[in-house]
């Protein structure tokens, strides 16, 4: 039996001891003001250094583990070493904002040295004054490693700026004032938003099957551009190179060549050019070889034709105005069709609108104004129907042999003027096939 002691005061207190002793250890319910800080943990990624990844013969810095590896600071180049060598699959390396700096006679800034490697990302810092390439990935007999480089600026190396293999993705990089190549890639690559810079040799130089989109050459030796067959550019702009863009066998859309020492576009066999501009280029503005297709395209003051095409091609929906030669020239087989052709010739006695010069050739509805000539064909078998002419010195120039709706001369004709809902044909004729000088 337990006896109650001290009545009802006592037990009281003894419960406020108990149940409320606790409570005077507890902060205040209202949190204080602003964002809760967490408490920072360890770094999780390994840190490049001598401790670490220390190198060997021919390497600074050597990565021979998977992990997530940062640097701390600016890498320092030798003669005869790589700064960071990787030889494992299932790297990333941040360069945190630093750079590494080679020397003369050093070798690549990051070289990937591993066979069927995967996974491998470098990215965020600068890479310049190597004296092989900034970033190399190494061909490995035909097992070459595969990646990821993003935000990387590539300065002055003594070969290419970045060199990548078979399935790599570039992203967000600059390459300027490498002694050779910008970005050189193998098959199956991918460049975005990326910018190569007065590089010794080709801005951009891509295998099969590529894609390249929102990418800028600017300066480049060779050529802003360089495309192997079956790849894809778009909405790519290349100023002042020596050539805007090289392709075969791909599609060139939306993109922009200007103040080429050459060609603006100049294109091999089996390539489409849709939505595109050539602008001031020395050479032709689209020089095109067989098979192929010129879409929507302005051609505006080029020293050469504004759009140049072999056999079997296709020019339609474009404007060529101010070419130093003519506006669209031709050889064979090619349809040429709902083209405005303005001013050509700026730079040679001849120049014409659209010129052909062989056989099986159909020009329909363009219109052609202001040069030496308008239409011209100086071989027969071509068809020349519903186009029209407007102030050429000589608007019509087809030798014998060639096949056209009849050609109807407005100049001079007078019309009444038209207010309302209906008006009689000025035309001249009912021939839906019909050629007009006006």
């Amino acid at each position: 039996m337990i006896k109650r002691v001290g009545g009802m005061a006592a037990w009281m207190s003894v419960c406020a001891i108990l149940l409320g002793g606790s409570g005077a250890l507890a902060g205040p319910i209202t949190p204080p003001p602003g964002p809760v800080a967490s408490t920072p943990g360890p770094e999780p990624r390994i840190a490049v250094n001598a401790t670490n990844t220390p190198g060997d013969a021919d390497s600074v810095y050597k990565i021979t583990q998977s992990g997530s590896y940062y640097l701390a600071g600016n890498v320092l180049g030798a003669s005869g070493f790589h700064g960071i060598q990787i030889t494992a699959s299932n790297v990333t390396l941040d360069l945190n904002g630093f750079a590494l700096i080679g020397g003369s006679g050093s070798l690549d800034g990051v070289n990937i040295a591993t066979s069927r490697g995967v996974n491998i990302v470098v990215k965020n810092g600068a890479i310049r004054s190597w004296g092989d390439c900034g970033i190399e990935m190494e061909y490995n007999s035909g097992n070459p490693p595969q990646g990821r480089i993003e935000r990387i600026q590539a300065d002055n190396n003594g070969r290419t700026g970045i060199l990548t293999e078979f399935n790599c993705e570039i992203v967000d990089c600059v390459a300027s004032e490498n002694a050779a190549y910008g970005f050189f890639g193998g098959p199956s690559s991918i460049y975005r938003g990326s910018t190569a810079r007065s590089n010794g040799v080709d801005g951009f130089y891509t295998q099969s099957a590529a894609s390249v989109s929102n990418c800028i050459a600017n300066g480049n030796t060779g050529r802003g551009f360089y495309l192997a067959i079956h790849s894809v550019i778009e909405n790519c702009a290349a100023e002042s190179n020596g050539t805007g863009f090289t392709a075969q066998g791909s599609l060139i859309r939306g993109c922009i060549a200007s103040n080429s020492d050459g060609d603006g576009f100049d294109l091999f066999e089996g390539c489409t050019i849709i939505d595109s501009n050539a602008y001031r280029n020395t050479g032709h503005g689209i020089d095109g070889s067989n098979a192929t297709i010129v879409s929507r395209c302005n051609v505006t003051s080029n020293d050469g034709d504004g759009i140049q095409v072999n056999s079997g091609s296709t020019v339609n929906d474009c404007v060529a105005r101010d070419n130093g030669l003519s506006g669209i020239q031709a050889s064979s087989a090619t349809l040429i069709t709902n083209n405005q052709c303005t001013s050509n010739g700026q730079d040679a006695a001849g120049g014409a609108g659209i010129q052909v010069s062989s056989s099986d050739n159909r020009i329909e509805g363009n219109n052609c104004t202001s040069q030496d000539y308008g239409i011209r064909a100086t071989s027969g078998g071509n068809i020349i129907v519903r186009n029209t002419c407007s102030g050429n010195t000589t608007q019509w120039d087809l030798v014998a042999n060639n096949f056209y709706g009849p050609i109807i001369n407005r100049v001079g004709v007078l019309t009444a003027a038209v207010s309302g809902t209906s008006a009689g044909s000025t035309l001249g004729s009912t021939d839906a096939n019909a050629n007009y000088t006006y």
